[in-house]
């Protein structure tokens, strides 16, 4: 293509040089009159001209995709090596994330603040926690019995994934707040407390869902362009709710109270 260019920018500069010969000495390009020999030489210059602007661009263009390509090529290359070191990054991770005692694993995830009252140590040894989940007093009593065996599900799992403590008695009680004065009640009535082992719960779990350990019960879900770690899987919404399946969070919790230990 460039070659062809060069080859046609020749020849319109031809065609001027012999234009301009016309109008001195038209008898030396073999023409009768100036007028004739410079008007013919202009129209083939133009011509030439024409042909030069329409390969130009194209010329122009294929340069213009070459270095796009060659860009777009750059940038995937610089995404494939940003994903891989995210990929490293997020691998290299102690996960799922452990911590030395229950007390630091509420408070890093705050699911039941300590500073309003939704969880308490009631003894060190042997372990027993309490905790509360918020309700409202126009909630109807099957939505506030849910909302207490949710907090037992948690009490128990959330421990054992992410410590290494080896039993848990938990005691989960639903508490109301007034945020206007910020007076808060325990509903005593809806108290329920189950005690379990590490194996016991790891056997119950296993007979619902395809887990071998309690760090399978969790994972990494990515919204957009971030990722949360530690949620449950989504098999475990099974054993958390009443409506994404069988044996749904009433049976499940039959089950975990029928092998504690409330002594």
């Amino acid at each position: 293509m460039q070659l062809m260019l060069t080859l046609l920018s020749l020849l319109f500069i031809i065609f001027l040089a012999l234009a301009l010969v016309g109008l001195v000495k038209p008898g030396l390009i073999k023409q009768k009159s100036r007028m004739k020999a410079f008007f013919w030489n202009i129209g083939g210059a133009f011509i030439v001209l024409v042909i030069i602007g329409s390969l130009a661009p194209t010329e122009q263009n294929a340069a213009n995709k070459s270095t796009e390509q060659v860009n777009k090529e750059e940038l995937l290359d610089a995404s494939n090596e940003s994903n891989s070191a995210n990929g490293m990054a997020l691998n290299s991770a102690s996960y799922p994330a452990h911590f030395d005692t229950v007390e630091e694993m509420i408070s890093e995830f705050n699911d039941y603040p300590p500073d309003v009252g939704q969880f308490k140590v009631i003894k060190k040894d042997p372990l027993h926690i309490q905790l509360s989940p918020l309700v409202t007093p126009e909630d109807y009593p099957e939505v506030i019995e849910d909302q207490v065996r949710r907090a037992l599900i948690y009490g128990i799992y959330r421990p054992f994934i992410h410590t290494s403590v080896p039993r848990i008695r938990v005691t989960a009680i639903p508490m109301i707040i007034n945020f206007q004065n910020g007076n808060k009640r325990y509903l005593e009535g809806y108290k329920r407390t189950i005690s379990l082992d590490r194996e016991k719960a790891l056997s119950v779990i296993k007979k619902y869902l395809h887990v071998s350990s309690f760090s399978d019960l969790v994972t990494e879900k990515k919204v957009d362009d971030m990722v949360f770690h530690d949620q449950w899987i989504g098999e475990f919404g099974r054993l958390y709710y009443n409506d994404q399946g069988y044996p749904g969070i009433k049976r499940f919790v039959g089950e975990l109270a029928k092998l504690s230990d409330n002594s």
